[in-house]
């Protein structure tokens, strides 16, 4: 969950305003320092993240517990931008006009602060301010966090990345002081960039779960008769655009790009991978419907290699230091701290 919660500020920046109803009725939800934190700034984060929370995890996962452990994280998040700012402030650091344009440049136009601004639903002053308070707090967090946090030893990055090649040989781990999770993401990037990869298209004919016996049929039918077309020679490409219900790869003729094992359903997988480069294959049938699949390119697996990964994993032990430290840094900043949180529903 706490993933989902991204760190300074972007909030205002880059999520999409949710705009208030004009029956809400504005109040404070929390005092820092004696600044307030209004219910109508809260809901505008949480509203926008709460749907962001709803799109990566389960159903069954979406309680009202759940989203009110959430909405505390959030407003928890904000109490602490809000003192990242205060203490930014204290120290004066200097902003820059260009820094303040090259950063506006970089807003999107379409939803965000940028666009409250355009709309002219907050003044200059209000974005000229959040823009300079952004970049003040993020110079403070870089000097107080990234700024003090040394680089990895050649010794730790050589011990990350033993621990990640046992994981990929099935081997037994030794107690570390990594998250299990994180080895796991790191193992399967890895063994992706160094293990058989296949460039595919394909054409799905949508089947929903709960379709009936001749909703199937239908789509089956569909399917052949498109496979007919691709054997009298017509454009694979074209055929996807113009028939394929998977709206990530139909504008883009079917094209899947590369992929690795175990990244695709077993069934899709396994023909993907046995088809020769330029083979397009017979119909296959996954839990999404039925497909058809040209394969583009093929990519053999090679060795891994440190010096190709050192880096990347050099960056990942970094962040993690840094990640450590901003959450001690930040509980000693909230100890010196006078706060005060209203209930929120």
């Amino acid at each position: 969950m706490k993933k989902i919660i991204v760190l300074a500020f972007l909030f205002s920046i880059a999520i999409p305003a949710q705009r208030i109803s004009a029956k809400v009725v504005d109040r404070t939800v929390a005092i820092v320092n004696g600044e307030n934190i209004l219910l109508s700034d809260f809901e505008k984060v949480c509203n926008s993240t709460v749907e962001q929370y709803k799109t990566f995890v389960s159903s069954k996962d979406q309680t009202s517990e759940k989203i009110k452990e959430l909405k505390k994280e959030i407003l928890d998040q904000m109490i602490n931008e809000k003192i990242i700012v205060q203490e930014a402030k204290k120290q004066k650091l200097a902003v820059t006009q260009r820094e303040m344009e090259e950063l506006k440049e970089k807003l999107p136009s379409e939803d965000g602060l940028k666009a409250e601004f355009l709309k002219g639903e907050i003044t200059k002053k209000e974005f000229e301010d959040k823009i300079k308070e952004y970049l003040m707090a993020t110079k403070f967090i870089n000097k107080e966090i990234k700024g003090k946090v040394g680089l990895p030893t050649e010794e730790e990055t050589k011990e990350l990345f033993d621990i990640i090649m046992k994981k990929i040989d099935g081997r037994d781990i030794p107690a570390t002081k990594y998250n299990s999770k994180d080895i796991e993401g790191l193992a399967k990037l890895i063994k992706r960039a160094f293990g058989d990869l296949v460039h595919a298209r394909h054409i799905l004919i949508a089947v929903p779960r709960n379709s009936s016996m001749k909703e199937k049929i239908n789509a089956k039918k569909t399917t052949e008769e498109i496979k007919q077309k691709l054997d009298k020679g017509e454009d694979f490409g074209d055929l996807a655009m113009k028939y394929s219900d998977d709206p990530g790869s139909s504008q883009n003729g079917g094209d899947l790009g590369f992929f690795g094992r175990d990244e695709m359903v077993p069934e899709f997988e396994k023909v993907a991978f046995s088809l020769n480069v330029g083979s397009t294959s017979d119909i296959i049938e996954t839990e999404f419907g039925y497909h058809i699949i040209k394969v583009e390119a093929k990519k053999a697996s090679r060795k891994v290699n440190y010096d190709e990964v050192k880096n990347d994993l050099m960056n990942y032990i970094f962040e993690k230091k840094a990640e450590k430290k901003y959450g001690d840094w930040i509980v000693e900043l909230r100890a010196k701290s006078a706060i005060k949180i209203n209930p929120i529903d």
